[in-house]
């Protein structure tokens, strides 16, 4: 069978989640989504969300300088 390498859609997390998953405090997460040092969504005019891969790269661009 053949392995298709189309990307996956990447979902949406609630902060408390991205939080748990990345092993970091909820309020240092949202601090920074306040700050507005780290990306976020609001779909359909929900809840603020964040993607892991949004908010892992603007950890190690942080980091870099």
């Amino acid at each position: 069978m053949a392995h298709s390498h189309e990307p996956v859609a990447e979902g949406y997390l609630t902060i408390p989640k991205a939080a748990d998953r990345l092993g970091i405090p909820t309020s240092t997460l949202r601090r920074a989504v306040n700050k507005g040092l780290v990306p976020f969504h609001r779909p359909f005019s929900q809840r603020i969300r964040v993607r892991l891969t949004e908010v892992v790269a603007a950890i190690e661009a942080k980091g870099e300088k």
